[in-house]
């Protein structure tokens, strides 16, 4: 006589459980998903570990060579050093970059944004500013100032901005008075080196100017050997520069906004469509001079001839146009200031 318990697992080692195929079709896709949903999410995973190896790196990189971001301690300094500070970062040189549509903040600028005091300091400055087009326009543009003897500005769209068309102004001298009837207009700064009262600013001249290759113009003669009229304006502007720079490789379109002007890695040769193949071995020095010596060239007296010849008075041009001085020139390559940091060009 078999009893209950024998009985119960009589039943349960002999019935089973009858299920349709499309249930277990799905059960078993549902388990090949959850086994595809693990096998990703354990290499993504991996992936998200060595993100973090390499994030980890980075932020200890960081905390190495980008100590002067976390001196949390700067307002703690005394004040003449605090000033000190401000003053010295405010005259570090700089290149201004001007394309098409695009003129790079001055670095000045950014500057007196990050407090009163650096704001204060830099005003106390009274720093030279620079302004691209007609100066009827002076008041409708960001006074991007600079630090005149120093800088250097590259036009890296000649096609939209000319040399020529960069206005530098001061802001020591006190602007052009009104009569009494405009009075109400905003006077108009005076213009460096033309007009400006100040001494220094009539007898120094801008740091630099940067123009790309295919925009050097040398000055043509007319049938009578003097100088064409048309090529006066670029050439007066290159007389107001202490240095003049020559970009060949503009072309890249270097869109970094810090950038830096170093010797080109190939030779002239190997760099400009220009240079004959009989004279592959022509040096960057060597074109450098013969440029600086067809700027010495352009005496001023041909210059003033011209002038004269079209009713100026020599007591005047002699106010308004200062000893004219060949600028240096140099042949360079622009660089992103982080590459020639961390990069070694090859060649170079």
């Amino acid at each position: 006589m078999s009893t209950v318990t024998d009985k119960a697992d009589h039943n349960s080692k002999t019935d089973m459980m009858r299920i349709s195929s499309t249930v277990l079709d799905t059960l078993v896709a549902s388990i090949k998903k959850l086994e595809d949903g693990i096998s990703k999410l354990q290499a993504d995973t991996i992936e998200l570990r060595a993100t973090n190896v390499s994030l980890s790196k980075q932020v200890e990189y960081l905390r190495c060579n980008v100590r002067v971001s976390n001196f949390s301690k700067f307002k703690d300094l005394p004040t003449e050093i605090r000033l000190m500070v401000w003053r010295t970062a405010l005259s570090v040189p700089q290149i201004h970059i001007m394309t098409d549509r695009l003129i790079s903040r001055s670095k000045v600028n950014l500057l007196m944004q990050v407090c009163r005091e650096a704001r204060d300091e830099g005003l106390k400055l009274k720093l030279p500013f620079y302004h691209v087009g007609p100066p009827s326009f002076v008041h409708r543009g960001i006074r991007n100032y600079m630090n005149y003897d120093k800088d250097i500005i590259w036009v890296a769209h000649g096609n939209t901005v000319r040399p020529e068309f960069i206005m530098f102004y001061c802001s020591q001298c006190l602007p052009w008075p009104w009569p009494d009837s405009f009075a109400w207009q905003p006077r108009w700064p005076k213009q460096v080196p033309r007009y400006c009262d100040l001494r220094g600013h009539n007898t120094h001249r801008v740091g630099g100017i940067a123009i790309n290759y295919d925009e050097w113009k040398d000055p043509p003669l007319d049938e009578d050997g003097e100088w064409h009229f048309r090529t006066i304006n670029p050439w007066w502007c290159y007389g107001r520069v202490r240095s003049l720079f020559i970009v060949v490789n503009h072309e890249e379109a270097i869109q970094d906004r810090d950038i830096v002007f170093v010797k080109p890695a190939l030779s002239p040769y190997e760099t400009l469509p220009g240079i004959s193949p009989q004279h592959p071995e022509r040096t960057w020095d060597a074109l450098a001079e013969d440029k600086v010596n067809k700027m010495k060239r352009f005496e001023r007296i041909e210059r003033r001839k011209l002038e004269i010849e079209d009713g100026f008075c020599k007591e005047w041009m002699d106010k308004t146009f200062p000893e004219w001085i060949a600028p240096s020139i140099r042949f360079v390559e622009a660089r992103p200031a982080s590459a020639q940091k961390d990069w070694i060009i090859l060649g170079s």
